[in-house]
Formats: C-alpha cells, sequence, structure tokens
C-alpha cells in the first residue's frame, strides 16, 4: 500500500504541473507500494494530445518527483485518456463536433439515456446533438456520462 504522504505529494506535483502545459488532468491513478509505485496520468485538451506533449508532461512530472521524493523504484506513464474513457470537461468535446456518442445525462429530476447521437455545436455551456432528424440541446452540467461511439 502507498502512504498516504507519498499519494498526496505525487497529486501536489501532477496538479501543479498539468495547467502549466494548458492541459486537463482527466485522472490520475496511483497503485503498489512505497517501494514499487505505478502512476498513470491521463490529460487533454480542446485540440488533444500527442506522444511529444505526453513525453513532455512525463518528464516534468518525472523530474518534480526526483527532486521532492525518494522514491526507489516507480513507474510513471502520462497519456489521452482514450477514446473509450468518458469525457469529464467541456474542452473534451470539441475535438468530437462530429462524431456520435452514448449520452446519459439528467434534468428535471430524471435520468435520459442517447444513444448513437452525433455531437454538432457548442456554444457556451450547450451542447447540440442530433438523431436522425431531430436536435437535442443539453447543458453541459446535465450530463452525467458522456462516450464517444467508435465507428470504422
Amino acid at each position: 500500500m502507498i502512504s498516504k504522504e507519498i499519494t498526496e505529494k505525487i497529486l501536489q506535483i501532477t496538479n501543479q504541473v498539468i495547467p502549466q502545459k494548458g492541459l486537463l488532468l482527466v485522472d490520475t491513478i496511483i497503485r503498489g507500494t512505497d517501494k514499487n509505485v505505478v502512476i498513470e496520468i491521463f490529460i487533454d485538451n480542446k485540440t488533444g494530445v500527442d506522444a511529444d506533449l505526453c513525453a513532455e508532461v512525463s518528464d516534468m512530472i518525472k523530474s518534480r518527483i526526483e527532486e521532492e521524493l525518494e522514491l526507489e523504484n516507480y513507474r510513471l506513464d502520462v497519456s489521452s485518456p482514450g477514446i473509450d474513457r468518458p469525457l469529464k470537461y467541456i474542452d473534451q468535446f470539441y475535438k468530437h463536433i462530429g462524431r456520435k456518442f452514448s449520452i446519459v445525462y439528467e434534468q428535471d429530476g430524471n435520468t435520459f439515456e442517447l444513444n448513437n447521437v452525433e455531437l454538432v455545436s457548442i456554444e457556451n455551456e450547450i451542447l447540440t446533438f442530433k438523431n436522425n432528424k431531430s436536435q437535442l440541446q443539453i447543458i453541459f452540467n446535465y450530463i452525467k456520462k458522456a462516450i464517444t461511439i467508435i465507428s470504422f
């Protein structure tokens, strides 16, 4: 089990480095033991991240970890969240305009699920989806789960 102090310090470093690059911290997974730590960091932005950006962020975080923590053995993986993970931030939706989604949202105390709807536009906090001939506007904060549907 990883100590609370190590976990908190890794999270602090991550939360400081990621915004410096104009990125969103989608998720951080820290597992293993104090002697063998595995750190997985998932980053994103409006246009998407590539391998070079992930490497740059990884180098920045690794530098800070090595300065501020005495870890015997650790592995650091920095990547994009992948298409199969739910989107968490409105900025993640922009690069998916024109793609199909599976959406769960709440409105007026009711939960709705939409499948195979296309994201048409984003204006302020309102996302417009279309299904066949109808369109639906959903306020971002009402969305509980949004997954991009992979089509080949």
